[in-house]
């Protein structure tokens, strides 16, 4: 169904086992009812229905595979399953309780982003998913900067090529270098700038990595960062892809029944802005590739890591945007 071009890939495509990296992508928008998001990605994706609960639906068998669908609240959601989960209760009693769970998710749906949810998806099949932006477009969705109180966002779960210690620090350098580029380049919200979820990294924590002799092994760099960052709320979150590596290591200091062990970034920096006419997936995909192109190039790296760490070094004034001025002249080539 997609009639979208396929989208610029990193230059790492592959795992090492061979197989096509994958990613999987979080929309988080508001404005609709269930029923019409589920319209909206039927007519774009295709797909069959499953509907887990007042809150929670999958759609399997879709363009990109399974998509889930699910109120971003989470007690909705837990007494939602297990309001489904109860049927021996009599007929007036399990209507009121519908009734009720309905009423909860109306009011609640206008102050929290029903979210959607893929599975990991080959890159190189990304673009598939701009016709489903389209679509809920058409239907009403609304995005970040409808109302102060959205803070909705985009996130990228992009697949390591591998787990080594050595691609996990390449990955985390290269984003630290360029991370304050790409929160200029995401025009964030101010609610979601002042929210907690998004936390910018310690400039301590930033100078102790991006220099070049920092080369751990993968306890030391978990164990770093860990000390840290004991957090899911950073703007790229490290933790599921610690998980992967060593869940006890990571479970140990951070108890959180949220962190999913997967061997992928979680990249959680843009805003959704779905309502605006001309807003895609492909320019935040194309942000990130710098990210990729960066990390895949250890002379480029190492350059700027110890460029940044001169940098950061410095005295600066508050709210002093100058590395994020001069990044440019850090990017790939065009």
């Amino acid at each position: 169904m997609s009639g979208a071009e396929p989208f610029v890939q990193p230059p790492l495509t592959e795992r090492a086992d061979g197989g096509p990296r994958r990613i999987g992508v979080e929309i988080e928008f508001g404005g609709l009812r269930p029923e019409a998001i589920l319209t909206a990605i039927q007519a774009a994706i295709g797909g069959r229905v499953e509907r887990r609960s007042q809150v929670a639906y999958q759609i399997h068998d879709t363009d990109v595979g399974k998509v889930e669908l699910e109120l971003d609240f989470r007690l909705l959601q837990k007494a939602a399953k297990e309001q489904e989960q109860i049927g021996d209760l009599p007929a007036w009693i399990m209507e009121v309780s519908t009734w009720t769970a309905e009423w909860l998710e109306r009011i609640v749906s206008q102050v929290v982003p029903w979210e959607i949810v893929t599975a990991p998806i080959p890159m190189a099949e990304m673009h598939r998913l701009e016709p489903l932006v389209t679509k809920l477009r058409e239907a009403g969705a609304l995005g970040t900067r409808h109302a102060p109180h959205f803070a909705f966002g985009v996130h990228l779960n992009p697949e390591m090529p591998d787990l080594t210690a050595q691609s996990l620090t390449r990955y985390l350098k290269a984003y630290l270098c360029l991370k304050d580029w790409l929160r200029e380049r995401s025009r964030l919200d101010l609610l979601r700038v002042l929210s907690p979820y998004i936390s910018d990294f310690d400039a301590g924590y930033v100078r102790k990595v991006v220099i070049p002799s920092y080369q751990p092994d993968h306890d030391a760099l978990i164990d770093d960062y860990l000390e840290w960052n004991p957090t899911r709320n950073r703007s790229l979150d490290m933790l599921p892809v610690f998980a992967e590596v060593d869940a006890e290591r990571v479970l140990r200091k951070v108890d959180d029944p949220l962190i999913k062990a997967r061997p992928a970034l979680h990249y959680r920096l843009p805003n959704c802005e779905i309502d605006e006419p001309d807003w895609r997936l492909e320019p935040i995909w194309n942000d990130w590739l710098e990210v990729e192109r960066l990390a895949a190039d250890p002379e480029r790296l190492e350059r700027m890591g110890a460029a940044y760490g001169r940098w950061l070094a410095r005295l600066h004034v508050p709210f002093d945007d100058g590395w994020s001025r001069a990044t440019s002249d850090w990017l790939s080539p065009s």
